[in-house]
C-alpha cells in the first residue's frame, strides 16, 4: 500500500508555516483550493511545496492584472 502524500493545506511543521507565510492573500486562497484538489487526487507530496508556491503566486499576480491578454510568461 502506497503511503498517503503529505498535504500542505494545514502546516504540520514550522517550515510549512514559513512557506505559506510567503504567499500573498490571493495566492493563499488559490493554494487552499489547489492543494485540496491535488491532495484529494493523491498528487501532492512534501517536495511539491516550493513549486506550488511559485504557481499560486504567479497565477495570483497574473489575475491581478485584470487583463487576460497579458501573457503569464513574458516573451
Amino acid at each position: 500500500m502506497k503511503p498517503s502524500p503529505k498535504v500542505f493545506q494545514q502546516p504540520a511543521k514550522a517550515g510549512d508555516a514559513r512557506l505559506l507565510a510567503r504567499l500573498s492573500p490571493n495566492a493563499l486562497a488559490l493554494w487552499s483550493s489547489v492543494a485540496r484538489q491535488l491532495s484529494g487526487a493523491g498528487l501532492l507530496d512534501s517536495v511539491d511545496g516550493e513549486l506550488l508556491l511559485c504557481y499560486c503566486e504567479a497565477y495570483a499576480r497574473w489575475c491581478a492584472t485584470g487583463d487576460p491578454r497579458v501573457p503569464l510568461v513574458p516573451h
